[in-house]
């Protein structure tokens, strides 16, 4: 069995209501995912919060453990089994009164046994922002998975079953829908400055994303699968690149302001090997580079007329 057949998630949409006046950053997943941590942390916290601040002392039993404090994947990284997904607000936008927006939030694999916790801590009223500006949960749902909601407890969308709505191509479009930093997708030729497109880095990139987070929380992977699926990426080939590299600021409460960078716009794939299309089709939910949990790195597949 292929690794990619043990992936399963669980997928929460919330809907906020802005209780006044407000804004909304650019790309607001990292204070949702940092509002959303503080809340899990206050009503799972065995330790009351004071006690493990450093790290927790019960990770198996503690939903703020269990979600934070996160094993080792296959390339020895630490991936978190949850993802922030959200759309961007095109530049920082200001939101009135009674105004709601919808979110996403995914339990990957061993992270779907505190769902219950989860669905506690999105209820109620939330402090947004550096101005902490009040907000109130509206609705908190799950989805299927075709993307519609279902009343059904705590569901999983399984890779095995997703996979069928995507039958395999050879060569598609890729857009990013959030900036995606990724090292190496890009780099500089010549005195020009001129910048190459790599798409075997890109897909290399989302190859071990997805396994790691396989091997972290979804029952292990077949380290020789993996390490052959790393040298197929090497015949991925691209012959349209139109991508720009941004920079915009976000806001830490541990680490304050900072500047972040990625690259937005589409590419095309050719040659893709039908053992690495799953991959693409699930990093369109799982995203891919730096800042993947709260939700930079988004990205959709669209089919080219020709394949």
């Amino acid at each position: 069995m292929a690794n990619w057949h043990r992936l399963k998630w669980t997928s929460f949409r919330i809907t906020l209501k802005a209780r006044e006046k407000t804004h909304l950053p650019e790309f607001p997943g990292s204070m949702l995912r940092g509002a959303f941590g503080q809340r899990l942390q206050a009503i799972a916290c065995w330790e009351k919060v004071s006690a493990c601040s450093n790290r927790c002392s019960l990770p198996h039993a503690c939903a703020y453990g269990g979600m934070w404090e996160t094993v080792q994947g296959c390339r020895g990284d630490t991936p978190k089994p949850y993802l922030i997904s959200v759309n961007p607000v095109s530049s920082e936008k200001v939101i009135d009164q009674g105004v709601s927006f919808c979110w996403r939030l995914l339990l990957i694999g061993e992270a779907r046994a505190w769902a219950a916790w989860v669905e506690k801590a999105l209820q109620g009223s939330w402090r947004l922002g550096k101005e902490e500006t009040q907000w109130q949960t509206e609705n908190v749902s799950l989805e299927s998975l075709s993307g519609e909601l279902t009343s059904s407890y705590f569901p999983a969308v399984s890779a095995s079953e997703l996979i069928r709505f995507f039958p395999y191509h050879a060569q598609c479009r890729i857009q990013f829908l959030t900036p995606a930093d990724i090292t190496g997708m890009l780099c500089k030729e010549g005195l020009q400055d001129r910048q190459l497109f790599s798409p075997a880095t890109f897909f290399l990139r989302v190859v071990e994303r997805v396994s790691d987070l396989i091997a972290a929380f979804c029952g292990g992977i077949d380290r020789e699968e993996f390490l052959f699926l790393r040298k197929l990426t090497d015949r991925v080939k691209s012959t349209h690149c139109d991508l720009e590299q941004i920079t915009w600021k976000r806001r830490s409460s541990r680490n304050g302001p900072h500047p972040l960078s990625g690259v937005l716009g589409d590419f095309t794939l050719l040659n893709i090997p039908s053992e690495l299309w799953p991959y693409l089709v699930f990093g369109q939910y799982l995203h891919v580079g730096k800042g993947s949990t709260f939700g930079q790195g988004a990205y959709t597949i669209k089919l080219c007329p020709c394949d």
